[in-house]
């Protein structure tokens, strides 16, 4: 039997698991822009990061992945 355990790591990186964040869009949001809203709501990300994630299908509405980044939220 060959050993590959030399080839390996000590320690492999436990596998990164998605974030995941729920929110709710208030009347003050209704009808803005989905990568705008999630961009005041989620600082940490750009506004670019979030539009790219949008159309990675990453992000949903409903349940259900959003199409673009334009489309508008609703309270």
């Amino acid at each position: 039997d060959d050993d590959w355990s030399d080839l390996l790591p000590a320690t492999a990186a436990a596998p990164v698991q998605p974030e995941r964040r729920s929110l709710r869009v208030g009347e003050a949001a209704h009808g803005q822009r989905l990568d705008a809203f999630l961009a005041a709501e989620v600082p940490a990300f750009s506004r670019s990061h979030l539009k790219l994630l949008i159309e990675e299908g990453c992000v949903t509405v409903d349940g259900k992945p959003a199409s673009t980044a334009s489309r508008k939220v609703l309270s």
